[in-house]
């Protein structure tokens, strides 16, 4: 995986962490550093030293062209020279994916940080005279069994994956690594070490304008965020890519991209054929002037990937994320792949976590995917106090769940982004109204006012209704007229179609005996190497009475303890 890699190396063995795709490193009297991965945007990342700073930064920053000219710079390591002399928390200005190491040799200041939303991920070992830190966790773990440093398997993080199915705040599964969370940065005083935040999630509304305002501004900084993405592929001379499904998030990303650029554009599509996943992209890719790359998902055949995924995401999410997109991946040429433009978060920023509409307060297990092992999760961790239920579920099931879920995949092969997940942009939208972003009523009012052929598509076999439908109150939501129709067939669908569901797994562990047989066979081989009696006996009620779902949590768990076993063997 592409990624950056340090740590102070007082008392150290020699390092041998590099692998194949290796850049540069630097050895100094005191740390190491290393940057590796696949060669593309080289000029957007780098390892640079002078006599007064280092730096050591992976990834994309979208608006480098811009902060050169600001800064009036030529290059990326002066200019973030001078921007740390404005402001040592510099990269709060950077838009995109990026994560980095900065030295101040003069004060001996140290800065290791990651993005708004942590999607290039930093995971870090810190005791009293060590720091590791890493894009990925098997790195920190090679370095920590190369020095004798033991470490365990965390409680929290195996009933993490049994219930949310990804981590929960700054867990993983190993106890003394932690993740640096969205949006934060580890400062090294010289000896003095904190951890500390430069962006936080915030939905207070202070943005009180009518409705027309609000589409024009979401209108505005979405187009500029996609224009940021499309320009930064044209400078290296990249193609364009970008999922395609039936959801609003993908299909307003690839109308917004059509409108912007004119070129070749490649849609991405798996799902089970037949279902609105596979027929609507179908279309809309037509529509577009668009390649459409379908593959299938029939019959589960994606879930085989148990291994491949854990080494992708070493055990933070549970493996379907990343198998299915890994199944894809592994068929296409990727050499010419540029940033792939995703829609990630676009449900959630437009539109809200408050299922309700009303605020209240987060509660441990929201956004998860089982709620049978809560009670146990609680007594391991201590619980976040986040401002509310929104917040907690952003930065939870989104950034710790469905942000990794795409991004830990794509960036072994290239670097994906998000015009939802532009800062500005989000800090714009969840500025509005709650009433506004409610069942989606600014959402389909930006859709179908800025680029209406799109909303003739419908959303979860939903008709997009029309800016003057009127509307019937039923148990404090309200629901426009002429979507009544569609919202009947819809539960109906679901009802009688067991394979109406983007991830039809329980079908597909009930209808296909060689896929249940390959996941019962991985259970059984590695339900053995769980020692904790207490996890033991909850894995194994788990997977014997348990849905589909509730059983790949549990063998996304045993990758852990799998794993676990053969990395203490590296």
């Amino acid at each position: 995986m592409p990624g950056i890699f340090g740590t102070n190396i007082k008392n150290n063995k020699s390092i041998m962490i590099q692998e194949n795709r290796i850049y540069k490193n630097i050895t100094s009297s005191n740390f190491y550093l290393e940057l590796s991965g696949i060669k593309k945007f080289e000029n957007d990342k780098g390892l640079f030293e002078n006599d007064s700073y280092i730096l050591l930064i992976d990834g994309v920053i979208l608006n480098l062209s811009l902060l050169k000219g600001k800064y009036k710079q030529k290059d990326l390591f002066n200019t973030i020279i001078e921007m740390y002399k404005s402001n040592d928390e510099f990269f709060n200005d950077f838009r995109g994916c990026f994560c980095g190491f900065f030295k101040d040799k003069k004060t001996n200041k140290t800065y290791i940080f990651t993005n708004h939303f942590g999607d290039k991920t930093i995971y870090y070992y810190l005791n009293e005279n060590r720091i590791i830190f890493a894009s990925e966790i098997k790195d920190i773990i090679k370095l920590m069994n190369y020095n004798n440093i033991k470490y365990n398997i965390d409680k929290a993080g195996v009933y993490c994956m049994l219930t949310y199915g990804y981590m929960y705040h700054n867990i993983t599964p190993i106890q003394e690594i932690k993740r640096l969370l969205p949006g934060s940065y580890i400062m090294i005083d010289n000896d003095e070490v904190k951890v500390k935040s430069y962006y936080v999630i915030k939905n207070e509304v202070n943005n009180k304008c009518d409705e027309e305002t609000a589409i024009k501004g979401m209108d505005k900084r979405f187009r500029h965020a996609m224009q940021l993405q499309i320009d930064k592929n044209k400078e290296y001379g990249y193609d364009n890519y970008s999922p395609l499904s039936a959801g609003l998030d993908s299909r307003m990303t690839n109308y917004v991209l059509r409108d912007l650029f004119d070129g070749e554009i490649y849609n991405m599509t798996y799902s089970e054929t037949g279902q609105l996943d596979y027929t609507i992209p179908a279309q809309i890719a037509k529509e577009l002037k668009n390649h459409w790359l379908f593959k299938n998902l029939d019959n589960g055949l994606a879930l085989k990937q148990i291994n491949e995924s854990y080494n992708i995401t070493g055990g933070m999410i549970y493996y379907i994320w990343p198998s299915q997109l890994l199944d894809y991946m592994i068929l296409i040429n990727t050499d010419k792949i540029g940033i792939v433009h995703t829609g990630v978060f676009g449900d959630a920023t437009p539109g809200t976590y408050f299922k309700d509409g009303i605020v209240k307060a987060y509660r441990l297990g929201a956004g998860g995917f089982s709620n049978k092992l809560l009670d146990k999760l609680k007594k391991y961790i201590n619980e976040v106090d986040y401002d509310n239920h929104e917040i907690g579920v952003f930065y939870n099931r989104g950034c710790n769940g469905v942000v990794l879920g795409y991004s830990s995949t794509f960036q072994y092969y290239t670097e994906c982004m998000s015009p939802f997940m532009d800062v500005d942009f989000f800090n714009y939208c969840l500025s509005l109204p709650l009433e506004y972003r409610f069942q989606h009523n600014l959402y389909y009012k930006w859709l179908s006012t800025c680029y209406p052929e799109a909303a003739k598509y419908p959303h979860n076999r939903i008709k997009i209704p029309s800016n003057k439908s009127l509307k019937i109150h039923y148990k404090n939501k309200r629901y426009p007229i002429d979507t009544i129709y569609s919202r009947i067939k819809a539960v109906l669908k679901t009802k009688i179609d067991p394979k109406a569901d983007m991830n039809p797994v329980q079908f597909w562990y009930d209808s296909n005996e060689n896929l249940k047989s390959f996941m019962d066979t991985y259970y059984d081989e590695n339900i053995k190497l769980v020692e904790d009696a207490e996890i033991k006996k909850d894995i194994i009620n788990l997977y014997k009475n348990g849905t589909a779902m509730e059983k790949i949590q549990v063998i996304s768990a045993l990758t852990i303890f799998s794993n676990y076993r053969r990395g203490s063997k590296l």
